[in-house]
C-alpha cells in the first residue's frame, strides 16, 4: 500500500490504482487497502472504482472510509 500510495501522490494514479487493486485483491480483508483504492479513484475519477472501494471498506469497518483511514496518515493534509 505504501508503494501504491507514493505512486498517487506522484500525480500517476492509473498506476496506483492498479498497484492498490493488486494489493486489495491479495488482502481482500485489509481495510485500509479499500480505503485507498476509494481515495485513488475518486482523484483520478474512476467512479466504479471509487464505489467499490466505498462499499468494500464499509463491509469490513461498517461506515464509510475517511481520510484518516489510508495507510501513513499522520493528522495531515493529503
Amino acid at each position: 500500500l505504501g508503494r501504491a500510495r507514493a505512486i498517487g501522490d506522484a500525480g500517476r494514479l492509473d498506476e496506483a490504482l492498479e498497484e492498490c487493486r493488486a494489493v486489495c485483491d491479495r488482502y481482500p480483508a485489509d481495510s485500509q487497502g479499500w480505503a485507498l483504492l476509494n481515495h485513488i479513484a475518486l482523484r483520478s475519477g474512476d467512479e466504479a472504482a471509487a464505489r467499490e472501494g466505498e462499499e468494500r471498506f464499509r463491509a469490513i469497518a461498517g461506515r464509510p472510509p475517511l481520510i484518516s483511514d489510508l495507510p501513513g496518515y499522520l493528522g495531515g493534509a493529503l
